[in-house]
């Protein structure tokens, strides 16, 4: 095949084609645009490719791709890697299935940020290899390289740059692209949370009357669904049980991540064609969950949320939230949305049953009950 002219970011991408990637996310960001410009021309049935509305919900997205045994890349500027830094720090304790490269564009001469950034010292202090290809036809061999060697280490890779490389042109040969493989989740007990509790003598449990705990009670795990949970007192349905005081609610959840990560697994998730629930707190929605509901609304993922509203921040002390409404957020944003009692069965089936049937829409489901805590604390002033 004849040379082609390409300059780094984009032998970048086109060595994650040939690898077999299955799917790319980024956020525009100059000096690593050129990557996700190249990628999204090169959408297929068997690739995909997504401008996110922010880099945390980019890398997330490929987490749950990565969760199929897929691969994917997230390509970013260095500023965009500090968003990052939470998502990645989850991932030290248990790994990754499909191949996950990071590709990040340094700035060292301060031509497209207000300040100088090393992100090798932040990927040094993550522990996750790195890999600093010095020639155009290096970026596109090193990325594929990048690929098996995620897998090989069950972890992310990062491909590191800076502006020179990733702008300097060179002729590259182009090599034929290697079909993904058959999506599959690993099954695995606890593979993907590292909040996972099933080594520890007492595991937590629910406080008596926990709205969160009658939910999940009349909750019934979807059959070929994934349940993505994320950070507050709901992940307890996942941390798992030690032999001693089982309770099958502490096993629902299959993934658990970062706050605000697990809608943007299912929407990695459901770009490699798997259906699955995503669990987040009222508190954590506000916090980072409303970025990945934006995303999946502008990009068209048709998920289904469920909102664990129980009206403060309950774990840290029953902390308060905005009072804002998160139904008409929802709305606004073009969501179908249901509130439901969590302490009644018919109510939450009829949901459930009704978010299923019209997944061609995403549908957000807000179980709505006060924190006992909270409420007795009140009761008590």
């Amino acid at each position: 095949m004849d040379k082609v002219l390409l300059c780094g970011n984009e032998a970048i991408a086109q060595g994650a084609l040939e690898a077999g990637c299955r799917a790319a996310t980024s956020y525009p960001g100059t000096p690593a645009s050129e990557i996700m410009n190249y990628l999204i021309k090169s959408k297929s049935d068997d690739f995909y490719a997504e401008w996110s509305n922010n880099e945390k919900v980019a890398l997330e997205i490929c987490f749950g791709v990565s969760t199929m045994k897929q691969r994917s890349i997230c390509s970013m500027k260095a500023n965009g890697f500090n968003l990052c830094v939470d998502s990645l720090m989850s991932l030290r304790k248990k790994g990754l299935t499909g191949g996950l490269v990071l590709a990040v564009v340094d700035d060292p001469d301060v031509r497209y940020s207000d300040v100088f950034q090393d992100t090798r010292e932040f990927m040094k202090s993550i522990g996750f290899a790195i890999i600093e290809p010095k020639t155009v036809k290096e970026c596109l061999e090193m990325t594929k390289q990048a690929f098996d060697l995620s897998e090989e280490k069950k972890r992310p890779v990062f491909i590191r740059i800076t502006n020179k490389i990733g702008h300097l042109y060179s002729p590259i040969k182009i090599g034929k692209r290697k079909a993904p493989t058959n999506p599959e989740f690993d099954k695995t007990p606890y593979k993907f949370n590292p909040y996972s509790k099933e080594k520890e003598e007492i595991i937590p449990y629910f406080c008596p009357g926990c709205p969160h705990e009658s939910f999940y009670k009349n909750f019934s795990v979807l059959e070929d669904y994934i349940v993505n949970g994320d950070i507050g007192c709901y992940e307890i349905a996942g941390f798992g049980n030690n032999g001693k005081d089982d309770k099958p609610i502490r096993e629902i959840i299959d993934t658990l991540f970062v706050m605000g990560s697990g809608l943007n697994v299912s929407q990695g998730q459901l770009i490699c064609n798997q259906k699955s629930v995503a669990f987040i707190g009222d508190s954590t929605f506000w916090h980072s969950g409303i970025n990945g509901l934006i995303n999946a609304c502008y990009n068209k993922h048709n998920i289904i949320l469920i909102i664990m509203d129980n009206s403060c921040v309950a774990m840290t002390g029953q902390h308060p939230v905005p009072d804002l409404s998160i139904e008409k957020v929802c709305e606004d944003l073009g969501c179908d949305v249901q509130i439901v009692n969590p302490y009644k069965k018919e109510e939450v089936e009829k949901a459930l049953n009704k978010a299923v049937a019209f997944s061609d829409k995403i549908n957000v489901i807000i179980s709505r009950s006060c924190c006992m805590l909270k409420l007795k604390k009140c009761n008590t002033k």
